[in-house]
């Protein structure tokens, strides 16, 4: 496999020319990238519970309610303060301030692609965002807000009423349809075209020599496709992958020794765009990452994943990876923020 994928980049996508032992030169058919093509298809369908479809009217007042800093027990926080589409729905930072600007345990995950995500939250809390949605709004630590008062806190807000009429006709303002409305906006929020992408679409050449070369260690040396897999590249699991930590992650929401140190496994479309990197915003940028897996994690414990071992990979080689996660990666669309209800 590994000798006919390099095989594949090394040709150009009219004429295969092939280096043979004794440095002659051989023409024949071009391979094809079927293999990355069939396995990492892009997803053009996903999940809307029946009891939420997806409306224009739902969109815009969950978008609303994103970015409105009343959902908030102070009314100086939004979603979007942490969730910021201009930092690629992250924050930038280490790790999450949180209320009267309390440094939070982990790092501001990015939505993009939430919409596929299987399990959602480092600890893999929650499966659908509807239920998400409310969580880091109620949180003492985050939004400090006291849901039993958010309908009537945001019915006094004249200029929401017609919103909510619109997206949920003839219902009250209830903290279920804000979670609906934030939960159908979410699902929006979908990374753009990217070389990775185009190369999928059927341009050989979309990605770099090296890219291409990163893309063969992605699957085979580096080990990565073991979690990374599927069009955002992940398999929504959660993995101790032997960082030096404090946190227990899953093991302190579910109390189960075997699942301590384990976070979920993020998608890597748009990774180049959120720096830092892993649960706690511990890895700078996705050098440093690298070599966190080329030597085989930090920590040695019962609950690490046998898929994060030393990879033993070269300059070149980290740099050829490298260029490959960089091709994950898209140019940021400006993202209209909406004018607040009054």
């Amino acid at each position: 496999m590994l000798q006919s994928l390099i095989t594949a980049i090394l040709l150009t996508t009219s004429t295969l020319v092939s280096l043979s032992a004794f440095g002659q030169t051989e023409v024949r058919e071009p391979t094809k990238f079927d293999y990355f093509r069939t396995m990492y298809r892009k997803k053009t369908q996903f999940y809307f519970p029946p009891e939420n479809p997806s409306t224009p009217a739902k969109e815009l007042l969950g978008k609303t309610l994103f970015f409105d800093p009343r959902l908030s027990g102070t009314n100086s926080m939004s979603c979007s303060t942490c969730h910021n589409p201009a930092l690629a729905w992250s924050d930038g930072l280490p790790r999450a301030i949180g209320f009267k600007g309390k440094v939070l345990d982990r790092h501001t995950p990015s939505l993009f692609n939430v919409a596929f995500s299987q399990n959602l939250q480092w600890d893999s809390e929650f499966t659908f965002l509807e239920d998400q949605a409310l969580n880091p709004i109620r949180k003492k630590t985050e939004m400090n807000q006291d849901l039993k008062k958010l309908p009537a806190k945001l019915k006094a807000i004249k200029g929401y009423a017609p919103l909510f009429e619109a997206a949920f006709p003839g219902e009250e303002i209830s903290t279920i349809n804000i979670a609906r409305a934030l939960a159908v906006f979410q699902r929006t929020i979908i990374s753009g075209e990217t070389p990775w992408e185009r190369f999928l679409a059927g341009d050989d050449n979309a990605m770099s020599f090296d890219a291409r070369m990163g893309m063969v260690l992605f699957h085979e040396k580096a080990r990565c496709q073991s979690c990374h897999m599927g069009w955002t590249l992940s398999d929504g699991a959660t993995y101790d992958l032997g960082q030096k930590s404090k946190d227990r992650g899953r093991g302190a929401l579910t109390k189960a020794a075997w699942e301590n140190f384990k976070f979920r496994n993020p998608a890597l479309l748009e990774i180049a765009t959120h720096p830092p990197y892993m649960h706690d915003g511990s890895l700078a940028d996705l050098k440093a990452v690298i070599e966190f897996y080329n030597r085989g994690g930090d920590e040695k414990r019962p609950t690490k994943s046998s898929d994060v071992k030393e990879l033993n990979l070269s300059e070149q080689e980290k740099a050829q990876l490298l260029a490959f996660l960089n091709s994950l990666s898209s140019k940021q669309e400006t993202v209209e923020i909406p004018s607040l209800p009054e």
